[in-house]
């Protein structure tokens, strides 16, 4: 598609594509494109290449601007507006020209949190995953989550309630379930 200035009114009158996504590149700023979808969502993509091949990287949604009732525009978080993408794809144009792939420099730090997560996963003890069950998932969505509640209480947390959760074998499920 040719290259086009965007603007806030022009993103927000793009027409729904026949295909599955269309892209519209700004003729202000190069490597700043809007992708809008067949179901209407419009996000903001830096086009680029690195090590010859051709990148999109996602920068986040596109949000309308809001206006309060007397007319005059109100305040919106700084994500999701064109300035902030075009200064966003100025950021990593400069990370291009440096030599660094800003795909890749987003995907370590999603590994890097995926880890981080897992890792405090596995030093969770059975009291705090316990508590968690029951607010997270039994409340919300068991009828019978008093029933959990009272046998947490009575079985599992005063046995192993300082344990981590990692550190539970099979042997001490069958050692807990064996007098029940």
């Amino acid at each position: 598609m040719a290259k086009v200035k965007l603007t806030e009114h022009y993103i927000k009158a793009l027409p729904l594509p026949a295909a599955h996504h269309t892209l519209h590149h700004d003729s202000d700023t190069r490597g700043l494109a809007v992708r809008i979808t067949r179901t209407g969502a419009r996000s903001f993509l830096f086009c680029y290449h690195f090590d010859g091949k051709e990148r999109r990287l996602s920068l986040g949604p596109w949000v309308p601007p809001v206006s309060n009732k007397l007319g005059s525009p109100a305040t919106r978080k700084p994500g999701g507006s064109l300035d902030w993408a075009r200064q966003e794809v100025a950021r990593l144009r400069l990370l291009v020209q440096s030599g660094v792939d800003p795909m890749e420099q987003k995907q370590a730090a999603r590994s890097e949190r995926e880890a981080a997560r897992q890792q405090a996963a596995k030093e969770i003890s059975v009291e705090v995953l316990a508590s968690r069950y029951l607010l997270e998932w039994a409340k919300p969505r068991k009828r019978s989550w008093k029933e959990d509640e009272r046998r947490l209480n009575a079985y599992v947390v005063p046995e192993w309630g300082r344990r981590k959760v990692k550190d539970i074998t099979r042997a001490d499920v069958d050692a807990l379930v064996a007098p029940v």
